[in-house]
């Protein structure tokens, strides 16, 4: 290890590498370029000695044995959705409100040796295992009846796995659609205990990718063990039936708790090509029936202006128009998430959304230095050093780079404040100059 990548890497880090012994070169590889990452997100954080240790474990544990194979040859077998690049893991940095410390997670797509083979198209056997075997011994309260119900029913894997074997005998080459990124999962490792999201992007033989709001509908409401009717989802349908932004708003995407359903959140993803100031207004508010967050969407507005390097002066009824456009496997827009959870009491859903901040800025400093300008405004920048140093931890030279940032969501609290999470992508993949080892599809785009 050379002295200036040590200096990078936090005494806890180093003090478990001494002690651990992976029984492979992939664990090894994969603990030793993105462990020092997440140990130094949990310090800048200012999580306890106790706290790191702890995380990091789990971490080598459960994550590390599931991210494939180290791209120690150049080539890659599977490229996930999850990131720009292919890398299987990106970190996620929410930051703290005027109280509190940031919270820290992960999401990965888990990978086994049977990724990216004609028998395994939707790459679900290791997100299963990893979900299932692994986690389910050691989270209290993990309720796998959702996460049963919506793998039979938004996948097709026996249909798939003979066309897609057929396939595969007549052409020995490339490897077609369907196969590509269909489950994730988003972990929390934290000190009050490991907690695990999993994502669903539908997908059948014979049918399209994008599927309407009216099989989402039908399929939410057959999940089992929910309360009768669903009020958060019926007014979400209103919104989108009445609203002109809310009609270009298309479904794609699923998340749960995998919690008991009477208490887990259930996200509806949704991506519209708007991306002007009164669309966010229009969604986030839903037509204005939520009015008490225009105050909240004043402070969210700024913040967008300080971290795409917007002008002032640009009207609010404006699409802005990335500077980077057409990447493959991203959507142009913008993304939002309902929770339209049928639990006790959830009558408006709770309202996320996602921008896409590498699409309009040059490098990742400005966006970064953007960030901390806004939060340190708000009387939130207490962590924006150790922010700034988990950036210079992953990328050597972040003024060099415009992958590391992929998203910042942001979403409306009950108190005035509003969350603001940071996504980031180590880019592994890219920075190694990885290629594929096979021609493998990814999800359509939209333009």
């Amino acid at each position: 290890m050379d002295k200036a990548k040590d200096e990078k890497h936090t005494g806890v880090w180093k003090a478990l590498s001494k002690w651990l012994d992976p029984d492979d070169e992939n664990k090894e590889y994969w603990w030793n370029v993105t462990g020092p990452h997440l140990s130094t997100m949990l310090e800048a954080a200012e999580c306890s000695t106790l706290k790191q240790v702890k995380q990091l474990l789990a971490y080598y544990e459960y994550a590390i044995p599931f991210l494939g194979h180290a791209p120690l040859e150049g080539v890659a077998t599977w490229r996930s959705l999850l990131t720009l690049d292919g890398t299987p893991i990106e970190y996620s940095w929410t930051w703290n409100l005027k109280d509190g410390t940031p919270k820290i997670r992960f999401a990965l797509e888990a990978i086994d040796d049977n990724t990216g083979s004609w028998f395994a198209p939707f790459n679900h056997f290791p997100s299963t295992a990893l979900l299932c075997t692994h986690f389910a011994k050691n989270i209290p309260g993990l309720d796998l009846t959702w996460f049963n119900y919506l793998r039979q029913t938004l996948y097709d894997d026996k249909n798939v796995f003979q066309s897609s074997g057929r396939k595969q005998r007549k052409r020995s080459g490339a490897i077609t659609a369907p196969f590509t990124s269909t489950m994730s999962h988003e972990i929390d490792l934290g000190s009050e205990g490991p907690f695990i999201k999993t994502r669903f992007i539908p997908r059948k033989a014979g049918k399209s990718a994008s599927w309407s709001m009216k099989q989402w509908d039908a399929v939410i409401r057959e999940l089992p063990k929910s309360r009768g009717d669903n009020i958060a989802l019926d007014t979400l349908i209103s919104f989108l039936d009445r609203s002109a932004e809310g009609r270009k708003l298309k479904p794609f995407m699923l998340a749960i708790d995998n919690l008991d359903p009477t208490i887990s959140c259930l996200e509806l993803f949704f991506h519209t090509k708007s991306t002007s100031f009164d669309s966010i207004r229009e969604i986030m508010t839903m037509g204005n029936l939520l009015p008490g967050r225009h105050k909240q969407i004043d402070d969210m507005q700024k913040l967008i202006r300080f971290i795409l390097g917007l002008s002032g002066d640009d009207p609010n009824d404006k699409d802005f128009p990335p500077v980077h456009s057409g990447l493959p496997g991203i959507r142009n827009g913008y993304l939002y998430s309902f929770d339209i959870g049928p639990r006790a009491g959830n009558f408006f859903p709770e309202i996320t959304v996602s921008i896409p901040v590498f699409r309009w800025n040059t490098d990742d400093r400005r966006i970064a230095l953007g960030m901390c300008a806004w939060m340190k405004e708000m009387g939130r920048g207490r962590y924006c050093d150790g922010y700034m140093r988990v950036l210079a931890t992953i990328a050597e030279d972040v003024g060099c780079y415009n992958d590391l940032h992929t998203y910042v969501r942001l979403s409306c609290m009950n108190d005035g404040q509003f969350g603001v999470t940071s996504y980031l992508n180590p880019s592994v993949y890219a920075r190694v100059g990885l290629k594929d080892e096979k021609e493998i599809k990814t999800e359509p785009t939209e333009d």
